[in-house]
Parts: C-alpha cells; sequence; structure tokens
C-alpha cells in the first residue's frame, strides 16, 4: 500500500475549500466533501493508478473530487509515495 502525503500547499488548499463551502452551503454538504476527499485518497493509496494522467504533466496525476474540484497528485514508485499538489 502507497503512503500519501499532502504538501504544504494542498493542505492551505483544502483548508480554503472546506472554508469556502461551510460558509457558503450547509453542514452536509461539507460533510459530503470531506467524505469524497477521505474516500479518494483512501482509493489512492490502494490503486494510485486508478485516476487519469493530467492532460498538460505526464507526471501528474488528477482525480476529481467533484464537478468544481480536482485533486491532483504525482506519484513516487520507489518509495511507494504519493504527494498530492
Amino acid at each position: 500500500m502507497y503512503t500519501v502525503l499532502l504538501t504544504d500547499q494542498a493542505e492551505t488548499d483544502l483548508d480554503r475549500i472546506v472554508s469556502f463551502i461551510g460558509e457558503n452551503w450547509s453542514a452536509s454538504i461539507k460533510t459530503e466533501f470531506l467524505a469524497s476527499v477521505s474516500d479518494k485518497l483512501q482509493r489512492l493509496e490502494r490503486n494510485p493508478f486508478i485516476y487519469r494522467a493530467s492532460k498538460t504533466e505526464t507526471t501528474v496525476r488528477e482525480c476529481t473530487i467533484n464537478r468544481f474540484v480536482a485533486m491532483f497528485y504525482r506519484i513516487t514508485e520507489s518509495n511507494q509515495l504519493i504527494e498530492i499538489l
């Protein structure tokens, strides 16, 4: 199983998105979003190649969280690391 690591930028972005959702939509929408992120991260741990390669950067892969948000990540196979960008 791979290890998932969020970069500082990814953590900041996630915090901002969650704050925005919390301020503009209901608590249930926020909870659904966080559950979706958690589900995608768990899938990545088991199968990091499940999502498509980015159209612009071949070393980066793209995972759609919802129709407004995508998560980009890079895989390092040598140490089984997934870096969320």
